[in-house]
């Protein structure tokens, strides 16, 4: 309580760094056992007065309130007046955990891990008004395209204009969301491989609600099969983003990029691969199921051989007995056994590999996930509402920004950074 404070920053913008095992011992400190004068009873006290940002005001004096008889055992204790501009109140963990790969531990400190569970319990009703509308969007989407699009023939149903008009002031309140994006990351906004998925929905949606032309309902009907299932995994997406189901989505994505990560490389050996089908089996006459001198469908063909479905009684064979049909059914032999150890054998089981062990290791860091998207959560809405001159918003503030954040988000008030619990 007399020692420096961790939430004031040095005039470089940086606050103090500490290892982590200092940081650890100084959460711990602020955690004790009271009790209360009028029923004996014993309840755990949290002081998260250490994230509480420090201005250069007059101190006064208070006293905690608190939801359990413990507010007659604290000491007056001097705490700075409301600032006149208020910060963040997650900036001060932001920046801790951001030090070292091994400060992200300290999201598991019952300290920290408390204070954003008290966040989260203050907003949680914003994300289910979120949740509910990303998942009328969707509904209202898939509705939209099964009443105009038939199955059965080109040609489109009549419009359903209802549904249009619906989706378009969806689509303008999520087109919204990515200006205030953009405006509060800028060029970090870019790093993000999410928003460009964001925006091809956003840009298709647009087109389908906008496009009625009868000529181009083919192309319609191509780009609302393409973007349904991207809804579907934005949709879901969002509504995994809690605390309990974070993991889950991470585990996919992060499966995902590991993927196609490696993939990226080996296309090229798919590639060849298909290449050398075209070449080996494109002029035989053997396979009047399947035409393999068409480059298009044969590359298509080894991505789904190289998933293990290889159709063997398919393939155009060289079963004459005459010497040339023997050495080219050597050579297809010899070729299609190097295709399969290679592809179907060594690379795929290398993927599964890499995806079991990224599962491995998000499901042992489940809890820390769940806590981590809390916090950026919090702290990106905390800096776009607020101003935050130095961190994620630098040139933007919400309009009555102060207002939302006192009524929705703050959580340490004047008089009020000590709490008790059974």
């Amino acid at each position: 309580n007399h020692g420096a404070d961790i939430g004031v920053k040095n005039k470089s913008g940086e606050i103090p760094r500490l290892s982590t095992a200092e940081y650890q011992e100084l959460f711990n400190g602020a955690i004790s056992v009271v009790t209360a004068e009028r029923n004996d009873g014993k309840f755990l006290q949290l002081n998260f007065g250490i994230f509480k940002p420090r201005g250069r005001s007059k101190e006064e004096k208070s006293t905690d309130q608190n939801p359990t008889e413990c507010a007659d055992l604290e000491q007056d204790i001097k705490v700075p007046r409301e600032e006149s501009s208020p910060q963040s109140e997650t900036e001060t963990i932001l920046n801790v955990i951001n030090h070292s790969e091994e400060s992200r531990q300290l999201l598991k400190n019952p300290l920290v891990e408390a204070f954003l569970s008290m966040k989260w319990d203050k907003i949680w009703w914003l994300y289910l008004l979120w949740i509910i509308f990303k998942v009328t969007f969707f509904i209202i989407f898939l509705t939209l395209i099964l009443l105009e699009y038939s199955p059965n023939n080109n040609e489109c149903r009549k419009e359903s204009f209802t549904f249009r008009i619906l989706l378009g002031i969806f689509i303008i309140v999520l087109v919204f969301a990515e200006i205030v994006q953009i405006l509060a990351l800028q060029f970090t906004y870019l790093k993000l491989p999410s928003n460009y998925f964001q925006i091809l929905i956003l840009s298709i949606c647009s087109f389908l609600v906008l496009n009625s032309d009868p000529d181009s309902c083919s192309v319609r009907k191509h780009l609302a099969g393409l973007v349904l299932p991207m809804i579907c995994l934005e949709t879901l997406k969002e509504v995994l983003s809690h605390p309990k189901w974070a993991h889950v989505v991470q585990m996919f994505f992060k499966v995902t990029t590991t993927f196609f990560f490696y993939l990226v490389w080996y296309a090229f050996l798919l590639v060849s691969f298909g290449i050398s089908i075209v070449i080996i089996f494109g002029s035989s006459d053997n396979s009047p199921d399947y035409d393999y001198s068409d480059f298009r469908k044969v590359i298509l063909k080894v991505f789904v051989m190289f998933t293990g479905e290889f159709e063997f009684a398919k393939l155009p064979l060289s079963l004459d007995n005459d010497p040339v049909s023997v050495f080219n059914y050597t050579v297809e032999f010899l070729f299609l056994m190097f295709f399969l150890l290679v592809t179907v054998v060594v690379l795929m089981n290398l993927l599964n590999g890499l995806a079991v062990s990224d599962t491995k290791e998000i499901k042992a860091d489940s809890d820390l996930i769940g806590i981590q998207s809390v916090l950026e959560v919090i702290s990106f809405w905390e800096s776009f509402l607020l101003g935050d001159p130095d961190g994620r918003c630098p040139n933007i503030r919400c309009p009555y920004g102060r207002t939302i954040w006192r009524q929705c988000f703050q959580l340490l008030r004047s008089g009020k950074t000590k709490y008790c619990f059974n």
